[in-house]
């Protein structure tokens, strides 16, 4: 195996016709960042396991584009992976590289039971110097247009690059959506791990408690603390949901508007945790934690278990909450009360309400909601909680349909591999196998017609094109089957055998697509 590093290795790359050639691009990542590979050379189809293994020697766990480790049926992680070549004899992964440390790593590939083990190096991006900060604890520090960032030991740099950029982008996305906009800048302090946030924490006296992140406000500086170690993915959520939380006390400093209602304040930064983090890349990483607040507050709203709005206005109570299910509800139930206003009212009702308080200090909440509704706050929570009990995402419900309807298929398809196994290992007389095969041709041309009849969502038109691949090829390889037995041709068994690995290939990535997708909507869930 050749292991060549390429500045273009696209899509449009040419696979290697004679030798098996691996890409690495770019040939020294960066820790922090994601690492692509690509296999080319391989047989049309042709199975491959990877798997990497860590600077120390160790098989790390398989990490998907959504940010979810596998596991197995025993709930043990997973760290090597079956891949397919396709048709061109070209097979491409991903590294989810966000915790992984500098040092040598390594990429274990086997192909036919013959394995053979990649190096690639793994460093650093080289920030510029002598611009450290002491926050008791030492941190280097990056400047920015909207924060200054300083981060400890064990954070990738170019993890603190890739966090200026986003608040860079989420300050423009949050004034856009809110209307407002600081001219502030904040100071970021990443923690390379539990250990160093902390320390934090317990340098300004606070407890940390459950939370990855939190924000701490004065007169001359105004700070977000977070823990660094989660992927990506995880690494903007919190930022971004402090960084609403800064806003709103700027805006709440503006209007001479008391403390808000815990549920308001962590709802309203929940909710644009949420909206932003379900755009740009990888935004099924964020989907699966949405859905899954979602269906937690429906739920209790359905038991009749929600918490009382009232009982959510103290922030000194909200996060005096220990039990983790307490938690995930209050959040959960915070999220969807302003989801029910944005929806409801509109971005600029969140503004309003805030900006209502500050008028009158006496019963803020109270008269906030008369001022801008016309409803007294109970009315306002009993119209929350039935719109809770019956709301429905719109996106996942045209998801939900189609991958019902692929499902019913492939457990049709399930059926035709019993029926086509049952003859084949008992027995059956020629007749019997003929007449069963043009059974089997006739069940998965009525299946590719159900589907191609579907007109599925633009997020799962990939998927579409993959099933229907799928199923077309399956129908071929069933009709060279019978016409084998119906001529006796060996050409025709010939070229049915030759499309065994395709048709293996195909089904298993359709499945897993189809897993994949309902991981991220909670479709098993509720």
């Amino acid at each position: 195996m050749v292991k060549r590093c390429s500045q273009d290795s696209g899509p449009g790359a040419t696979p290697a016709p004679v030798r098996i050639t691996l890409t690495i691009n770019p040939c020294e990542p960066f820790a922090g960042r994601d690492v692509p590979f690509i296999l080319e050379g391989l047989q049309p189809w042709q199975e491959v396991i990877v798997e990497f293994v860590d600077p120390e020697g160790r098989p790390v766990p398989w990490i998907t584009e959504s940010e979810a480790q596998l596991v197995n049926s025993d709930g043990d992680l997973i760290t090597k992976r079956l891949l397919f070549s396709n048709e061109l004899g070209r097979v491409e992964w991903l590294r989810v590289g966000t915790k992984d440390s500098e040092g040598v790593w390594s990429v274990r590939i086997a192909i036919d039971g013959q394995t053979t083990t990649v190096s690639y190096p793994v460093t650093h991006l080289q920030l510029p110097a002598n611009q450290g900060k002491i926050y008791v604890i030492k941190l280097e520090g990056y400047p920015g247009r909207v924060s200054h960032i300083y981060y400890s030991d064990f954070v990738p740099t170019a993890l603190v690059v890739d966090l200026q950029a986003h608040i860079d982008w989420a300050a423009v996305q949050l004034n856009q959506l809110m209307g407002l906009e600081s001219r502030r800048i904040v100071s970021i302090l990443l923690a390379g791990n539990q250990s160093i946030f902390d320390q934090f924490a317990d340098t300004i006296g606070i407890e940390a408690g459950p939370e990855d992140g939190f924000l701490l406000m004065d007169v001359y500086d105004s700070r977000i603390y977070m823990r660094a170690d989660r992927f990506r993915k995880r690494s903007e959520a919190i930022l971004i949901h402090e960084y609403v939380h800064f806003l709103l006390d700027e805006l709440r400093d503006t209007t001479g508007a008391p403390s808000l209602p815990a549920w308001l304040n962590e709802g309203t930064a929940t909710y644009y945790e949420y909206v932003l983090g379900g755009k740009g890349e990888r935004s099924e990483a964020i989907k699966a934690q949405i859905y899954r607040s979602t269906d937690l507050a429906r739920q209790a709203a359905e038991s009749g278990d929600l918490i009382s709005l009232r009982q959510l206005e103290s922030q000194s109570k909200w996060n005096s909450r220990k039990d983790s299910a307490d938690i995930s509800l209050q959040y959960a139930e915070a999220h969807m009360a302003v989801r029910y206003l944005t929806e409801t009212y509109g971005d600029d009702a969140l503004v309003a309400i805030v900006e209502s308080m500050g008028r009158d200090r006496i019963h803020p909440i109270d008269n906030a909601m008369r001022d801008v509704f016309g409803l007294k706050f109970e009315q306002f929570e009993e119209q929350f909680v039935q719109w809770l009990k019956t709301w429905e995402d719109p996106e996942r419900e045209e998801i939900r349909a189609y991958i019902q309807v692929l499902n019913d298929i492939m457990a049709d398809i399930d059926a035709i591999s019993a029926r086509r196994t049952n003859d084949l290992t008992n027995g059956a007389s020629l007749a019997q196998l003929v007449q069963t095969q043009r059974s089997l041709v006739s069940d998965s041309e009525r299946l590719l017609a159900r589907l191609e009849d579907k007109a599925p969502a633009p997020r799962l038109e990939p998927i579409h094109q993959a099933g229907l691949a799928f199923l077309g090829r399956l129908t071929q390889w069933l009709t060279l089957e019978l016409e084998f037995s119906e001529s006796g041709e060996n050409s025709k068994l010939t070229q049915a055998e030759d499309m065994k690995a395709e048709i293996i290939a195909r089904e298993t990535l359709l499945r897993r697509r189809m897993s994949e997708v309902e991981f991220a909507y909670n479709l098993g869930g509720y």
